[in-house]
């Protein structure tokens, strides 16, 4: 009896070591991210307000709200050319919030325009349509369609957070409803939702708040599969501060996709009690197991990922690069 309580004891005190999950037992990779030298950059690159980071081929694609252009870098950290400027015009922007790149074409959320840009990779203008509303992440997938999410509004009730489009702009579908508990503030939080493509003519929604599920979802807008998150992985738990007591579920402050891998960052609390992004990314398998971790050595708010290289922002908004490290 003695040393089953032992043992229990063990067990639990393990257990709270890694902040209430164990990782101990499972078949997990821990690495390092060791930054490595952005070459042909005299500083480094900095960015006003940066919306969306996506990496495509050799090239990563930047996207600044602040400045209403995209920024194209080589793998290696050289800037190679820029897209956009302010305007409503054919080619700018008015606050753009996303931006997605296929098959040598990239189509960006024109937020403030409500409206939908099409490009070369060179920046020739290629086509816009207009959408009802501000868009807020877009998607494109390799059959042609455009997977696209607007702010929710909530005032009447379950609206659809998502919506297919041709390129030219024909809706295909809706699916997807939203959290409408009544309280704008909680069900804003609630309703935020990330955009990734997947293999084909695939993609993934991933909640940043209150929602333990991956839908992988057809370009038809048909949900193919339900991944449940691991009970294992490290949620954080947020009050708001409300009459009404409202408690959030922190999942992840970014994500991004790679080789059938979701990597997530994890929150945390920071000085001032508020919840912010943190210093460690979590790997999950397509299954909604964690498969890693990764410790980065300064807090990252977005992240893209190419084999053993990740991209990064910072809380300044400055560009890093890493290469993993298994411990």
């Amino acid at each position: 009896m003695k040393k089953l309580v032992t043992r229990l004891l063990l067990m639990a005190s393990l257990t709270f070591s890694t902040g209430g999950i164990w990782l101990g037992a499972q078949n997990i990779t821990h690495y390092t991210a060791i930054e490595s030298e952005l070459k042909g950059v005299k500083d480094r690159p900095f960015f006003y307000r940066p919306v969306a980071m996506v990496l495509n081929g050799q090239e990563l694609y930047l996207l600044e709200s602040g400045d209403n252009r995209i920024r194209v870098f080589s793998l290696e950290g050289t800037q190679l050319r820029e897209i956009g400027r302010k305007g409503n015009g054919p080619g700018e922007f008015d606050s753009p919030s996303c931006l997605d790149v296929n098959h040598g074409q990239i189509y960006v959320a024109d937020s403030f325009n409500n409206r939908i840009q099409i490009f070369n990779k060179e920046g020739k203008n290629l086509a816009v349509f207009k959408v009802p509303a501000f868009p807020e992440n877009i998607v494109s997938l390799s059959g042609g369609a455009l997977v696209v999410s607007f702010p929710v509004r909530n005032l009447d009730g379950p609206e659809k957070l998502l919506y297919g489009y041709k390129t030219d702009g024909t809706r295909l579908w809706a699916i997807l409803d939203s959290q409408a508990s009544g309280d704008r503030v909680y069900d804003s939080f609630c309703n935020q939702i990330f955009l990734k493509k997947g293999e084909a003519d695939t993609f993934y929604v991933i909640w940043r708040y209150n929602n333990r599920y991956i839908f992988k979802i057809d370009s038809r807008g048909q949900i193919i599969k339900k991944i449940k998150i691991s009970a294992d992985y490290p949620v954080k738990t947020i009050n708001l501060p409300r009459k009404e007591k409202r408690v959030l579920e922190g999942v992840c402050w970014n994500v991004d996709v790679s080789n059938h891998n979701f990597y997530l960052i994890s929150m945390e609390e920071m000085a001032d009690k508020d919840v912010g992004p943190g210093k460690r990314v979590m790997i999950l398998n397509e299954e909604g197991n964690i498969t890693g971790t990764i410790d980065f050595p300064l807090v990252i708010k977005k992240l893209a990922v190419t084999g053993d290289q990740i991209f990064t922002l910072d809380t300044e908004d400055e560009l890093h690069l890493f290469k993993l490290n298994s411990k």
